[in-house]
C-alpha cells in the first residue's frame, strides 16, 4: 500500500482525509495508507474481522483529488496499538470492488 501521509485541510497541501462513522460517533482519521485493493488507518474504535465497513475519503481543493468518496470494505485485520488514552486500532479494510473514484485519491 502506498502511503497517503498526514492528511490536512487545503490550507496544508490538500491531502486527503479519512472519515470513520461508527454509530452516531464519528471520527477522522489524520494518518491512513490507501491502494486499489483497500487500506490501513488507526482509529479509536476496534471492529470485528468480516465486517463490512463504510468510510469516506475527502479532499478540498481543486485537481483531481477534490470530491468525497464513499467506499465499503472488509475488515480484515485489527490490532490495538497503545494503552489506556493512547490506545487505537490499526485496521485493515479490503475492498472487494475499488470504485474508479478512489484512484483519483491514489498518490501519483
Amino acid at each position: 500500500m502506498t502511503n497517503a501521509g498526514d492528511c490536512a485541510d487545503s490550507a496544508d497541501g490538500g491531502q486527503p482525509a479519512l472519515y470513520l462513522e461508527y454509530g452516531t460517533d464519528a471520527s477522522r482519521c489524520t494518518r491512513f495508507e490507501l491502494s486499489e485493493n483497500g487500506m490501513c488507518f488507526a482509529s479509536r474504535w476496534g471492529f470485528a474481522l468480516g465486517m463490512q465497513l463504510g468510510v469516506v475519503l475527502v479532499a478540498d481543493g481543486a485537481g483531481a483529488r477534490a470530491g468525497r468518496v464513499a467506499v465499503e470494505g472488509v475488515v480484515v485485520g485489527c490490532e490495538e496499538e497503545g494503552a489506556g488514552i493512547e490506545r487505537t486500532y490499526r485496521t485493515t479494510l479490503f475492498f472487494p470492488e475499488c470504485p474508479e473514484a478512489v484512484r483519483a485519491f491514489l498518490p501519483q
